[in-house]
């Protein structure tokens, strides 16, 4: 209300006093609305390309952009779109709402107009996409905006992405660049079906598609400002200043009490953003877009009938293995084969985009799988399993309190988790199989040696144990950088490990996974360089998971490459129980053989996600 109310007398001072005076821009340039035009926090603009401000010094002193906004507009005698008007028409519409702007030309804003005609923006969407395992920029699964028009079919929306101009080729590179900020990184505007493609096709990932609750000035605004962000950077920064974190400044802009940026420092998970904004009450509904792998499943789960001898056939089908027209005068249950063509249709869509499939080849085979089942006359009606949404699954942080035994010696510890999702915590809103944890300690103290140790500093941890079958053949693997303390000869050592593998794995999405990964473990000693060690070995895994009850089995017999004439193995049995959605109580149990000696742990803990 105050704020509103000096709004208003700014509005009149401005609008009615017969010059402008500069003790009143003052006043105008702390208005929050300006502020997120500029994206300022902590008193200077994040964005890093100098050609984005009009003044000199515009990403440290918005009331010095302010004046050279102004002046930019009434001076300027250009009459197209290189206008100012027509390159900054938010911040045109913001300050014609407070200032009377008599510009020397009235600019024909042409291409602008046409952008908004074929935007027609109504209203915006939130989406979130799953987690793609298999991108570093997106591997907790990535948020852009979708500005939909006034009809039904949200097809025709358009989303407007901020993504890094990066090159994935990179390799360890990527990473580097991608942590310390050497991307540039730009907003994109797409029509939303080639994200649909991209998403739900080609990478088979989820879409979760919130709407948000903005009146239709505002959405009008973040539109124009999309405008003004075209070709202009911001650097990139995986952990913290991401796609979720660049989004939330567009949010911002239609909700500037909201500040939602000042709330994302260190990190920024999409999901957590999602959970912010909903807590704000900001969202309205959610839609779910099931990627085309998850209509396969799900089409699988939900006709329980349907044998592994029956996904075959229909993959068969879909490779025109076998021929439709000769299926479908086999002597069997019309429903029966009516199921097996539906899926053998959705199987055919799915591999047609994967393989990128010349659409006149993708045209001939599709009519015919479609002709072969018209003749059966038979509907198949299913619906799709209910997911968890990803805002519904545990928080991103954790904090863990254990207490348990170290080859006889007891201990107390804590553990501080930044991101993610472990392999053993609750699966829902996640996807199952996979972990991704960022940076975790743990400090354990042994009380009866009066003795505190690191036990563990985890840099980055990926595991992805994805399920192979008659149909998909993904590969899981595995890779792991940390500090941790194992056994010598006769006591823990501090190592720094390295490990990365890859390999198979087989089950039931959803229920149990078993895999065999080649591993190989590079371990430095911090103190005795001499006694360092590589091991090379296959890593076992088993994986099951029944309601609120989760149990990992993993045996990693291995060969010290280093010591040559050394063998060992490790194992360790993990039983997790979730008492709620963001707390867990778990026990561990984990035996190896170093040296020819047998060590053991065992662990209880309650962990707590927030």
């Amino acid at each position: 209300m105050i704020q509103k109310s000096m709004a208003g007398l700014i509005a009149c001072l401005l609008i009615y006093s017969s010059s402008f005076s500069k003790p009143e821009y003052t006043f105008l340039a702390q208005n929050p609305i300006w502020l997120a035009l500029l994206h300022y926090k902590d008193g200077k603009s994040e964005i890093d390309d100098t050609d984005f401000f009009l003044a000199k010094d515009g990403y440290i002193n918005p009331k010095s952009e302010l004046e050279a906004t102004i002046t930019a507009f009434i001076t300027s005698t250009e009459k197209g779109d290189n206008h100012p008007i027509c390159k900054y028409p938010a911040r045109y519409h913001f300050l014609k709402k407070f200032l009377r702007i008599n510009p020397k030309v009235n600019p024909n804003c042409k291409k602008l107009k046409e952008f908004i005609k074929q935007i027609e923006p109504h209203s915006i969407s939130l989406i979130f996409s799953d987690a793609y395992i298999n991108s570093p920029a997106s591997m907790y699964g990535h948020t852009f905006l979708r500005i939909d028009p006034p009809v039904k079919s949200k097809l025709l929306g358009y989303a407007v992405n901020y993504a890094a101009n990066a090159d994935e080729t990179e390799g360890f590179l990527y990473y580097i660049k991608g942590i310390f900020g050497l991307y540039k990184g730009y907003f994109s505007v797409f029509p939303y079906y080639k994200k649909i493609f991209e998403y739900n096709n080609l990478e088979s990932r989820d879409l979760w598609e919130y709407t948000l609750k903005l009146p239709k000035d505002k959405v009008i605004l973040i539109t124009l400002h999309i405008w003004e962000l075209q070709n202009k950077y911001v650097y990139y920064y995986f952990f913290n200043k991401n796609c979720s974190y660049q989004i939330l400044h567009l949010i911002d802009l239609g909700n500037p009490e909201l500040k939602a940026i000042d709330y994302f420092n260190f990190w920024t998970i999409p999901t957590d953003t999602i959970r912010f904004l909903k807590s704000k009450n900001l969202i309205e509904n959610v839609h779910y877009r099931p990627s085309a792998s998850s209509k396969i499943k799900a089409f699988i789960q939900s006709n329980p009938d349907i044998t592994e001898k029956d996904i075959e056939t229909a993959y068969k089908i879909a490779k025109f293995k076998i021929e439709p027209e000769l299926y479908i005068k086999k002597n069997l249950p019309v429903e029966h084969k009516a199921k097996i063509m539906e899926l053998a249709k959705l199987i055919f869509m799915y591999y047609s985009v994967k393989e990128k499939m010349p659409y006149k080849e993708y045209r001939k085979k599709f009519l015919k799988l479609l002709k072969a089942r018209s003749k059966l006359h038979y509907v198949i009606r299913y619906n799709l399993p209910k997911k968890v949404p990803p805002d519904k699954g545990h928080r991103s942080k954790m904090f863990a309190l254990n207490t348990g035994s170290d080859n006889g010696d007891k201990f107390i510890s804590f553990k501080y988790r930044t991101a993610y999702h472990g392999l053993d915590d609750d699966d829902n809103g996640y996807i199952f199989g996979s972990e991704i944890l960022f940076p975790y300690i743990e400090i354990r103290n042994f009380p009866d040696k009066n003795k505190t140790v690191l036990e563990e500093l985890s840099l980055i941890k990926i595991r992805s144990y994805s399920i192979r079958d008659i149909i998909f053949k993904p590969v899981s693997w595995l890779v792991t950088t940390s500090f941790k303390r194992d056994w010598d000869l006769k006591e823990k050592h501090l190592f720094w490990n390295f490990s990365t593998g890859m390999g198979l794995s087989y089950g039931k999405y959803g229920r149990y996974l078993y895999s065999g990964i080649i591993k190989t473990k590079l371990q430095l000693d911090t103190q005795y360089i001499n006694k360092s060690r590589l091991n090379i070995g296959t890593e076992f895994v088993f994986l099951g998971e029944l309601n609120k009850n989760k149990i990992i089995f993993s045996f990693y017999p291995f060969y010290s490459v280093a010591k040559k004439e050394f063998f060992g193995f490790s194992s360790g049995l993990t039983y997790n129980f979730s008492i709620d959605t963001n707390t867990a109580f778990q026990t561990k149990f984990s035996l190896s053989r170093i040296y020819y000696k047998n060590r053991y742990s065992l662990t209880f803990s309650i962990n707590r996600f927030f």
